[in-house]
């Protein structure tokens, strides 16, 4: 499976919050284990960055990605953003996630996230999961 990973599910894994951390932890080492292919969007890479956490991420779950070829790192295009324009405005939602749902939809991905955002909105857009939902 093809999946681009929010940055509420790196959030979970970094800030190590219980069962939380405890779902995510399973998604990536099943990610490690050949089951999935991870998709990170830019626009996750610069909020992990943000929170401070990047490099921590990197250390833990980036890097074993990368050794095992799993991870795939992925940039919208001018149209896919002005899609994600669109699409925001339309939906009223925040741009980022917009635009994270146009690049999944693009590559064949779904979601692994927890936002709202994405179960309210924009499931008719792309398949949208919580870590736990993959078991």
């Amino acid at each position: 499976m093809n999946a681009v990973v929010d940055t509420n599910i790196f959030m979970d894994y970094a800030w190590e919050r219980g069962k939380l951390k405890d779902f995510a932890s399973k998604f990536f080492k099943e990610s490690m284990q050949c089951k999935h292919y991870v998709y990170l969007v830019r626009a996750v890479q610069n909020e992990l960055k943000e929170h401070g956490v990047f490099d921590k991420i990197d250390l833990l779950v980036l890097n074993k990605l990368r050794v095992k070829r799993k991870l795939i790192i992925i940039d919208p295009t001018k149209e896919q953003l002005e899609l994600a324009k669109k699409v925001s405005a339309e939906l009223n939602i925040p741009f980022a996630d917009a635009s994270i749902a146009i690049l999944a939809k693009e590559t064949n991905c779904v979601i692994v996230t927890r936002d709202k955002h994405f179960f309210q909105n924009l499931t008719q857009i792309v398949d949208c999961f919580k870590p736990e939902d993959l078991f």
